[in-house]
């Protein structure tokens, strides 16, 4: 045996360390990899997929590429429509455009100021009797309530942008809800609870500011058309769960809210129109039209609840379109 092992060492060594090596290696696949098998089966069936993929020729590419710029644009045009706030959050910007919102509607009838201050300084012109309409013809009204709304509307900015956001929502939310009683009252339209909803909203951080901002907002906006429309009541205003089920970055981001209006078609008929303008268009979850309980179809009184929501829309977030579906 030595004598063969002498005779042929020179062609064995190598043999044994290549053996050696095979031994070594097989070992290392079978305990750092899966099964050999199963993973050449799943090789197997990947490589069928990517056999049956069809490779796109220069047409389809220009195709696919047009209706990407163009679903981009619908996106950035969509965002502006439904979402005139949809700046980062926590930048003045979106303060500036809520707060505005909100005071316009309480304060100003939801009438655009530079519009109000031009029927103030022209009141004889027939376009500013028209603008002028919500405060009686009033021009003195109005320019007093230019003054206010342009005073009130810094004064809350500041707050905002420096004090606790707890302390600044609490005070819009008082001036709001004050200047829309105030009016209630003056067109004889019953209102609910104090609060426009927001009476169960006990603490506002920072990280919630947007949404209570916003959902005021459009709240006030709501009721301050309904009283000017003449309803006869305004029986609930509720905040709703919000609609934000992936996080806060996301794409779109929904708070809704619900509102009932009581009142006969003629009242109710500039809500509905407001509702569903195309060129200012409000998301809606739900809305009905009946006849009030404990009613009579003689009083030809109507019962509207609206289920909206104020919403944030990010066109800079990604739709995760990209993720594959989990069946």
């Amino acid at each position: 045996m030595d004598e063969l092992w002498q005779r042929y060492r020179s062609f064995l060594t190598p043999v044994l360390i290549g053996l050696g090596v095979f031994l070594v290696g097989l070992i290392a696949v079978h305990v750092l990899s899966d099964d050999p098998d199963a993973l050449r089966d799943r090789v197997s069936g990947e490589a069928r997929v990517v056999k049956r993929l069809v490779e796109p020729d220069r047409s389809t590419i220009s195709a696919l590429r047009r209706n990407r710029d163009a679903l981009e644009e619908r996106v950035k045009d969509w965002a502006a429509r439904l979402d005139q706030a949809h700046l980062a959050l926590g930048t003045d910007a979106i303060l500036d455009v809520v707060v505005s919102d909100a005071l316009r509607a309480a304060i100003l009838r939801g009438i655009d100021p530079q519009a109000l201050a031009a029927a103030v300084a022209g009141p004889e012109a027939a376009s500013s009797r028209r603008v002028l309409e919500p405060f009686d013809g009033d021009a003195t009204a109005a320019g007093r309530a230019l003054v206010r709304y342009e005073t009130v509307r810094q004064d809350h900015l500041n707050l905002l942008r420096t004090s606790d956001p707890n302390v600044g929502f609490s005070k819009l939310l008082s001036d709001v809800t004050s200047e829309i009683r105030v009016r209630a009252n003056r067109a004889d339209v019953e209102l609910p609870g104090a609060g426009l909803g927001h009476a169960g909203v006990t603490s506002v951080t920072r990280a919630v500011l947007a949404q209570r901002l916003l959902n005021l907002a459009r709240i006030t906006q709501l009721v301050d058309l309904a009283i000017r429309s003449g309803v006869r009541a305004i029986t609930e205003v509720r905040i709703e769960p919000k609609l934000n089920p992936l996080g806060d970055d996301v794409f779109l981001r929904e708070w809704p809210f619900t509102v009932t209006l009581r009142g006969d078609m003629a009242s109710l008929r500039p809500v509905l129109a407001w509702l569903t303008d195309p060129a200012n268009p409000l998301p809606i979850h739900h809305l009905e039209l009946v006849q009030p309980p404990r009613t009579s179809p003689l009083d030809g009184q109507a019962q509207l609840t609206v289920q909206a929501a104020s919403i944030l829309v990010r066109p800079d977030a990604g739709l995760a379109l990209d993720r594959e579906e989990v069946r």
